[in-house]
């Protein structure tokens, strides 16, 4: 990583573990990744349990002024906790679509 480079992390802890996940997780991140979000997520695992990372890079360089950062920052820190909601709301989405195809799969449907 470049020196003249910041990253903006939020990291979140969930009750879902590493051993017994399943994908919705992964779907959820690749939803968030696949569209401009002002961050990206990947899914990480901490002690067994999956981690919800969020993250965004941003340019300090040299040259750049205080107003100019605290702009860049600001768009950081937004992006990311945006990405964190979007990755809550995408997750409950497709727990939805796999517990309806559960139950299809259920009634022989």
């Amino acid at each position: 990583m470049l020196d003249s480079v910041l990253i903006v992390r939020c990291d979140v802890q969930t009750d879902a573990t590493f051993s017994q996940a399943d994908a919705g997780l992964f779907l959820a991140a690749n939803q968030i990744n696949s569209v401009q979000m002002g961050a990206r997520a990947a899914i990480t695992d901490f002690d067994d349990s999956l981690v919800v990372r969020t993250e965004r890079d941003i340019p300090v360089a040299a040259g750049m002024n205080d107003t100019q950062l605290a702009a860049a920052l600001k768009a950081a820190v937004d992006g990311v906790i945006g990405a964190q909601n979007a990755m809550v709301a995408a997750a409950e989405e497709m727990a939805k679509l796999g517990s309806e195809a559960a139950n299809q799969a259920q009634n022989g449907e």
